[in-house]
């Protein structure tokens, strides 16, 4: 059987690929203190020391063009529990905090616990959406490192066409990459390459004109 793929999907696959291979910022080595089941996944969570602080990324700055979409943008699919989720289960929100991510990324991992605190903290004001690129293969894996972090917030697949567009925005060439969007669609600051939790809080601090 031949399958013909459109030429947008070709550069969206791609895309995603380059960032599934650039993770290669270490992690932070308290958090395998904060989750200690994970050390039992990833073992290389262990192997750090307080000595070995990850470098970040540049910081590329964001094509607006591309980020001229509503957001939440209509869209409906299976988070990954299986459970169909729209748009409107996303909620409305002041700004959105988009986080690219993957299960063998281990600063992705170690970030999670950042994540799971700043959506309490900013709960009813900032919206928080995780779009996972080994989806299809890992979700066990994710669930696993979800529940152990604390996250509640949605996970969806990262190679749904239906959200190319923020793809396209967290290109950064690194995983993990994130972004905050206000509502309509605006990308406000630069794209957050890496991890971190005191950029993620000022970042989001400034998004909300704080």
């Amino acid at each position: 059987m031949i399958h013909i793929i459109k030429n947008s999907h070709i550069t969206y696959i791609i895309v995603l690929l380059l960032l599934l291979t650039a993770c290669n910022i270490e992690p932070e080595p308290v958090v395998a203190e904060q989750i200690p089941e994970l050390t039992e996944l990833i073992p290389e969570l262990t192997e750090q020391t307080p000595e070995q602080a990850y470098p970040y990324a540049p910081e590329p700055e964001i094509n607006t063009e591309q980020s001229t979409f509503p957001f939440p943008f209509p869209f409906s699919t299976v988070d990954l529990y299986g459970n169909q989720v729209t748009h409107e289960t996303l909620g409305n929100y002041e700004a959105f905090f988009v986080y690219l991510w993957t299960t063998w990324c281990i600063n992705c991992v170690v970030g999670m616990p950042d994540l799971a605190y700043l959506a309490e903290t900013y709960a009813g004001r900032v919206g928080f959406l995780s779009l996972l690129g080994d989806f299809d293969t890992a979700s066990d894996t994710a669930m696993y490192i979800k529940e152990n972090a604390g996250v509640t917030f949605m996970t969806v697949n990262a190679m749904d066409d239906e959200f190319s567009e923020l793809a396209d925005l967290l290109n950064s060439g690194f995983v993990p990459t994130s972004v905050i969007l206000g509502q309509d669609g605006t990308a406000i600051g630069g794209q957050i390459v890496g991890g971190g939790i005191d950029r993620f809080q000022s970042a989001i601090d400034h998004a909300l004109g704080e």
